[in-house]
């Protein structure tokens, strides 16, 4: 059955995203979703980002980077579905991604950091989306930068266009070399 909808805009994060369910044909019914995040010494943002997420993810994968604080106690502390896997920074952050991608066991990939949220109206078009057939989805996610020191907010704002959503695929691995390219 085929569904049809309006274009609609959803916001992440306060960016518009344009999506049209018009051309796909829902293949799940109750797909699940891999939430893979990098963590590194994130014991301030870690408990919001997944609080913000548990909605949406079966499984969090936390890569941890070398964490020394207590990102990870926090992490596990909060549900029976995280799993957390160890990762000698080597200064390769797609090989990092990869761990993740290894270990995930979902028909979905959210790739996020820590410090990348949802915003609450943007939960049910995503639930939404993962019940449909297209392979990935690159979505702009503004990153409000922090003081590293105080995990104080900064007026700053990045915006980065990388492979954040995308069906779980055992072929599919970030590139060894090139920055955020999915191959």
């Amino acid at each position: 059955k085929k569904i049809s909808a309006p274009i609609q805009e959803h916001s992440f994060q306060g960016e518009g995203c344009w999506q049209l369910f018009d051309f796909f044909t829902p293949t799940f019914s109750s797909p699940t979703v891999s939430v893979c995040l990098l963590v590194g010494n994130h014991q301030d943002l870690i408990e919001p980002c997944l609080k913000n997420l548990e909605e949406i993810g079966d499984e969090f994968l936390l890569i941890d980077l070398g964490s020394i604080d207590k990102t990870l106690q926090k992490a596990q502390n909060f549900s029976s579905k995280v799993s957390v896997y160890p990762y000698t920074w080597d200064g390769n952050i797609n090989a990092a991604r990869n761990l993740a991608l290894e270990k995930a066991q979902g028909d979905w990939i959210f790739m996020l950091h820590p410090d990348e949220h949802l915003e609450f109206n943007s939960i049910t078009p995503l639930k939404q989306f993962f019940c449909y057939k297209p392979f990935g989805w690159n979505i702009f996610i503004p990153t409000h930068c922090r003081d590293t020191t105080s995990c104080a907010p900064t007026p700053a704002v990045q915006k980065q266009m990388t492979a954040k959503i995308f069906r779980n695929h055992p072929s599919l691995r970030f590139h060894p070399l090139l920055l955020d390219v999915l191959c």
